[in-house]
């Protein structure tokens, strides 16, 4: 188990409903049935492109109608 998801299990116990972004749905799709009965939105997004993210963000507030917390768990390797 990753960080996020470690984070996203402690805000399930919680009560809180969430939404999982990673580059593809797959992974995010185990996790969403570990965490039921939660509320869970699965949404595939690459963060390294600022569209995707802002696409995020539209569908978020969408799905919810608010953003409350925030945990940015992205990780990347970037050479120079």
């Amino acid at each position: 188990m990753g960080i996020g998801e470690a984070c996203a299990r402690a805000f399930a116990r919680r009560g809180s409903r969430l939404i999982l972004t990673a580059r593809s749905a797959g992974a995010l799709e185990q996790v969403r049935a570990a965490l039921a009965p939660a509320e869970v939105r699965v949404i595939p997004a690459d963060l390294s492109r600022p569209d995707q993210v802002a696409g995020l963000a539209e569908r978020a507030l969408a799905a919810w109608g608010r953003i409350d917390v925030l945990v940015n768990n992205a990780g990347g390797q970037f050479p120079a």
